[in-house]
């Protein structure tokens, strides 16, 4: 996934450098005001290396920021699964007096309460991080597509537009994905310890079974500015977003 990142986001910043060279006339890979002047050399390079020097630092902080993020939701659903996983496989049969499975059951216990507080911690972090971040998405994704429809012909200048505009999307995408799929595994664990070898066990055992039940049946989401719900759903609900205000904008401009 780290991968990934770097390489979408390189891959967008190093068209958005490169459209210039590729492109006729004097352009530069955004608009750029500059007291030089860009008509001509060395005016025009000057400006043109400066403008690069501001676009790589943006584009490092961009991935840096959306990896950490995305790396900290992959590595809750692979603890959530793991737990999932060992509490299902709790039972009798590795011990008759059925303590290794008390000792087991305490073990996943201890790490679901980590694990939730743990959530807990990473969504007040993301919340508004989350809510900034994806206002600015949509305005991008809105920008992007009034710019690429209104070009008659694939160009460097279409590709550029068409590569952030992909990029906005893919990282809507990530995290409502990451997110929906948290909060499924988090639902699983009700199931994934009711799926364990209780009925074997003693009544103080099965208590602790039906307790943790009853606390997995809490919702736990990630939230965006304490007003949405980070999942599949949500992602849908802004493309809706955005596709209004695009065709809004695409009005506008046509008259």
């Amino acid at each position: 996934l780290t991968l990934g990142c770097v390489a979408c986001c390189s891959g967008v910043g190093c068209v958005w450098a490169a459209g210039p060279l590729l492109a006729d006339g004097d352009a530069l890979p955004y608009r750029l005001w500059s007291p030089l002047d860009v008509t001509a050399a060395p005016g025009y390079h000057i400006t043109y290396l400066l403008s690069v020097t501001i676009l790589a630092p943006l584009v490092e902080a961009f991935v840096n920021l959306n990896a950490l993020y995305l790396g900290l939701m992959v590595l809750t659903s692979a603890r959530f699964s793991s737990l999932n996983s060992r509490f299902a496989a709790i039972s009798k049969e590795k011990d008759g007096s059925g303590r290794l499975a008390t000792a087991e059951l305490a073990r996943c216990v201890a790490l679901h309460v980590d694990l939730l507080r743990f959530c807990n911690e990473l969504s007040d972090v993301l919340s508004p991080v989350l809510l900034s971040q994806f206002g600015f998405t949509i305005v991008i994704i809105c920008q992007t597509a009034l710019q690429t429809t209104m070009e008659l012909e694939l160009s460097p200048r279409t590709m550029k537009f068409m590569g952030l505009l992909w990029l906005g999307i893919s990282e809507l995408f990530l995290y409502s994905y990451m997110g929906h799929k948290i909060m499924s595994q988090a639902s699983d664990v009700q199931l994934s310890a009711y799926s364990c070898g209780w009925p074997d066990l003693d009544s103080s055992f099965k208590k602790s079974v039906s307790f943790i039940i009853q606390r997995a049946q809490k919702p736990l989401h990630f939230s965006i500015g304490k007003m949405y719900v980070l999942s599949l759903r949500t992602f849908v609900e802004m493309m809706r977003v955005s596709y209004a205000f695009f065709t809004l904008l695409q009005q506008v401009n046509g008259d």
